[in-house]
């Protein structure tokens, strides 16, 4: 039911929001979802947790395009977060309830002056229910409500935002089960393990994953009515761990991101790489360890 959830509430915040991957709010929005995120590790001591304390990028030229720093409360859940853009600094003030899902998010810049104040309202299982956008004197500015339909099992089978239904889900006798898109028909078939092995849109596309040892290995997307694909992404591994993506078009390789990872089993660096093998972009993660209870 997590799986379905996350893909549930992935799907409408979708339709609400749109990111631009090198602009200052796509940072504010990555930071955003820290608290789904955030690495961690057990080997930390009794009384800390070893957590993700900073993010930096750099481009072609070894300049940075942004950082991110993390601060973290007594549970250890990101409750400010620090992104530097340039010459723009942003701080994302972050609350939680008592089942750990984010309840509130309020956005200002260096100098405290107010940018944008979100409130969540959610379930026990942390399903989205209400999402409302405040001004600086808390005045409503939107608000986006959203209900589920569920079998005698409890499990959801349609999702409405704002009475409008929006998404629903088929299961099968077998575990498996099929998420569908209302308003583009677009779709995604799950098996019994909750992974993704077949996406589309009707008339479209048809989007193939392909895994071994239950890694993803292989995503081919092909134009229904043709076999020749529309891009091919392909996953290697080292001890279980994603060492190298690459994305081809037409045959030859468009991207390619190389991860590395700590003792640990944390990301360490990202680099992207374009079809000359040449680092366009470089994504470093920093860990310490916070006091939680």
């Amino acid at each position: 039911m997590k799986k379905i959830s996350v893909i549930l509430l992935c799907f409408s915040l979708l339709l609400l929001c749109s990111c631009v991957s090198n602009e200052p709010n796509e940072s504010i929005t990555e930071a955003s979802q820290a608290d789904e995120s955030i690495e961690t590790s057990e080997e930390a001591s009794e009384n800390t947790k070893l957590l993700l304390w900073k993010q930096t990028m750099t481009n072609q030229t070894g300049s940075t395009v942004h950082t991110i720093t993390y601060e973290y409360n007594e549970k250890g859940q990101a409750a400010v977060i620090k992104t530097v853009y340039g010459d723009s600094t942003t701080l994302l003030y972050c609350a939680y309830d008592e089942y750990g899902n984010t309840v509130e998010e309020i956005t200002k810049d260096q100098n405290g002056k107010f940018l944008s104040h979100h409130v969540y309202e959610k379930d026990a299982e942390g399903e989205l229910l209400n999402w409302k956008g405040l001004d600086a004197n808390g005045n409503t500015k939107f608000e986006n409500k959203f209900r589920y339909e569920r079998d005698s099992l409890g499990r959801i089978t349609a999702t409405y935002h704002n009475d409008i239904l929006e998404s629903s889900i088929v299961y099968e006798e077998d575990g498996g089960y099929t998420f569908t898109g209302a308003a583009t028909g677009s779709y995604s078939k799950y098996d019994a393990e909750g992974k993704v092995f077949e996406s589309g849109e009707e008339g479209a596309y048809l989007t193939e994953h392909k895994y071994e040892n239950g890694l993803l290995t292989e995503v081919k997307t092909v134009w229904e009515d043709s076999a020749m694909p529309i891009s091919l992404v392909t996953f290697r591994y080292e001890n279980g761990l994603q060492i190298e993506k690459t994305t081809y078009s037409d045959g030859e390789v468009t991207e390619k991101l190389l991860t590395e990872y700590n003792e640990s089993g944390l990301v360490t660096k990202e680099t992207t790489e374009n079809a000359l093998g040449i680092a366009i972009r470089i994504q470093e993660y920093e860990y310490k360890e916070f006091p939680v209870e």
